[in-house]
């Protein structure tokens, strides 16, 4: 197996750090954006660094026949989950949100069990799902115990990794053999016009502060575009099995960054409640590579693709 180079080093732990802030960064801008008002300039901002890289390398034209069924993926995969965690946001703390996303392979799992044959578990992956299950629980008996708000802010973000879950199936059904980055580009394009009108009805009757816009750019430049085409080249350098542990550390970094940053509470019963879904996760996967990341092909230019059935894509929150 080739060892990782210092620039994959690299690239890991910044795929790492931006998909594990994307979760402070919605709580800091959602103080003063409405939830449509912010997924709006994340898919304008992540769109627009995304469209030259695709059009140059040609992959747009020949998806706009499946235009459709990408506008059905824009819904299940960017416009109603980005929503629904920004909104769950204004109730639960940011490390609870990346406790919760973190379910997205264990719910991928139990959705196999009716809509994907190839995803289905059996033996250990069925002690995962109970793991995961358990872990949900605790996090959630530990951290929103009697307080109505935060429980129904937890089930918005339940709810949106429910739609990343089934979003992972039905682009690995629809779109396992099309260009990664051409589908996402028009995830983006398609996303920022459905919530256009949303976000104009919701949008600040003022200009908001420096650190809301600061976090806006962070989140559509750096932790939805940039990430993207990190992801990739992470990918191409060492293998599909081995980038997609990044998953297993982000919501570990949200867990810290909202802790140290935000001051968000640190229980012990939280700590072991997360522990519990990534173990879950793992275990539910097969101890391999997490289905929320098996949705976009891994076509290697460089040389690396993943297993004939896979499909690779980056987590998004």
């Amino acid at each position: 197996m080739t060892q990782m180079s210092a620039r994959s080093w690299i690239q890991f732990g910044a795929v790492s750090l931006l998909w594990g802030v994307v979760y402070l960064l919605i709580k800091v801008a959602g103080e003063e954006l409405s939830a449509a008002t912010l997924t709006f300039a994340r898919a304008v901002l992540a769109a627009g660094v995304l469209l030259p890289i695709a059009a140059r390398r040609g992959v747009l034209g020949a998806l706009r026949k499946r235009l459709g069924a990408i506008a059905i993926l824009a819904v299940l995969d960017v416009a109603a989950p980005f929503v629904l965690v920004a909104v769950g946001e204004r109730a639960v703390p940011s490390s609870l949100a990346g406790m919760l996303i973190a379910t997205v392979p264990i719910l991928v799992a139990v959705l196999a069990l009716r809509y994907d044959a190839s995803e289905r578990v059996g033996g250990t992956r069925v002690i995962g799902l109970l793991v995961g299950i358990v872990g949900v629980g605790l996090v959630l008996g530990v951290q929103v115990a009697g307080d109505t708000d935060a429980l129904i802010g937890s089930g918005m973000v339940l709810l949106a990794g429910l739609l990343y879950a089934i979003a992972s199936l039905y682009y690995k059904r629809e779109f396992a053999g099309e260009d990664a980055l051409g589908v996402t580009t028009w995830v983006f394009v398609l996303s920022a016009g459905m919530l256009a009108v949303p976000a104009a009805v919701t949008a600040p009757s003022s200009v908001p502060g420096v650190g809301t816009i600061a976090a806006v750019v962070a989140l559509g430049v750096f932790c939805t575009a940039a990430v993207f085409v990190l992801w990739y080249s992470l990918i191409a350098e060492i293998g599909a099995g081995r980038a997609t542990v990044v998953t297993y550390v982000n919501p570990a970094i949200a867990v810290v960054l909202g802790a140290l940053l935000l001051d968000e509470p640190l229980s012990g019963g939280g700590i072991a409640g997360l522990l519990l879904i990534v173990a879950g996760s793992w275990l539910s996967t097969g101890g391999n590579v997490p289905p929320r990341l098996l949705r976009r092909v891994a076509r290697a230019d460089h040389g690396a693709a993943a297993d004939a059935h896979d499909v690779v894509a980056p987590a998004r929150a």
